[in-house]
């Protein structure tokens, strides 16, 4: 038998297998993993916060008004401890909470109604005309942030 048109299939062979070895080792580098899981797991408490904020904040609007329901969530939002986070899901998180800041403004202008969130949102867009687009221009930023949130956590291997 020839062996020296083995040796060059021989020799890929050997290199793919030496290179994703060394793609697996990396994948099962005990400190990569370990970052991995402490990422996932800082990911997995902010958002598990966030969900007991959102709901306060959500139902805090029967009492009070929206704008300060928005802010009492955003201060609420500043306190938590993102150091174990990673920098994407950090920044995309805040950039988040600037949506919700800034969409103060705009609800400052209904501090009279009184209602579970999404039903004052669903009773200004029933106004129609200007107050819809202003209330599409304050909400737009905050579910195109929370997208970019979940596509981070996705990242991350975290469900949102």
């Amino acid at each position: 038998m020839d062996y020296s048109r083995l040796l060059p299939a021989l020799a890929l062979a050997v290199s793919v297998s030496a290179w994703c070895g060394a793609g697996i080792a990396l994948a099962h580098n005990p400190v990569v993993a370990d970052q991995d899981s402490a990422h996932a797991e800082a990911i997995r408490a902010i958002l598990s916060l966030d969900r007991k904020l959102g709901a306060t904040r959500n139902q805090a609007s029967r009492t009070v008004s929206l704008a300060d329901s928005i802010r009492q969530y955003v201060d609420a939002l500043d306190q938590l401890d993102f150091s174990h986070c990673p920098d994407d899901f950090t920044q995309a998180f805040r950039q988040h909470r600037d949506a919700w800041a800034d969409s103060v403004r705009f609800f400052r202008e209904f501090d009279s109604m009184r209602g579970e969130l999404h039903q004052i949102w669903a009773a200004i867009e029933k106004m129609g005309g200007q107050h819809s687009q202003a209330f599409e221009a304050a909400t737009e930023p905050i579910l195109a942030t929370w997208e970019a949130v979940e596509q981070s956590v996705r990242r991350h291997g975290v469900e949102p």
